[in-house]
């Protein structure tokens, strides 16, 4: 029996290394700080190349004026992060509005949010680690994040 020919062999090609794909369940928690560390992700930087004008903050500005909130008084563009996490924290209904670059005026709530990561865990794991995993999100995995929650897939970028 002669040995395997290196050359027609390519598992005994240089010994380069194989890629493979495992999927495995994942079980995580998510905070609502890293959704919204996200969205700030997305939203100064991220997804800005794909949208057709500024957010509009829904009724944070008014819930931000609010006498028990700790945020009255500042400006909106400066706490709507956590404007986001307090009012989900305590039980107020809010929404944010993202128009495309088509026009299109999307409102997205922190239920848009989990349906976003469910979309990332399935169809972009990588992101998905990055972002609620290994908690080092970029830029790139903030816009997957965003369109994931607004779109249910990537339509830009």
């Amino acid at each position: 029996m002669t040995p395997p020919d290196p050359f027609n062999n390519p598992m005994e090609q240089n010994n380069a290394p194989f890629q493979i794909t495992v999927m495995r369940p994942v079980t995580t928690f998510i905070t609502r700080k890293q959704i919204t560390d996200l969205l700030c992700s997305a939203l100064e930087g991220g997804s800005n190349y794909w949208f057709g004008k500024p957010p509009n903050w829904g009724n944070l500005p008014e819930l931000k004026e609010r006498e028990d909130c700790p945020h009255k008084g500042k400006p909106i563009g400066e706490v709507y992060t956590d404007m986001i996490q307090w009012a989900d924290e305590n039980g107020h209904e809010w929404a944010i509005f993202i128009t495309d670059d088509d026009g299109e005026e999307h409102g997205i709530d922190m239920q848009h949010f989990l349906d976003g990561a469910k979309c990332m865990a399935h169809d972009w794991p990588t992101h998905f680690e990055n972002a609620f995993v290994v908690d080092n999100a970029d830029a790139d995995t903030a816009d997957v994040f965003l369109q994931c929650s607004i779109y249910a897939t990537i339509c830009y970028g």
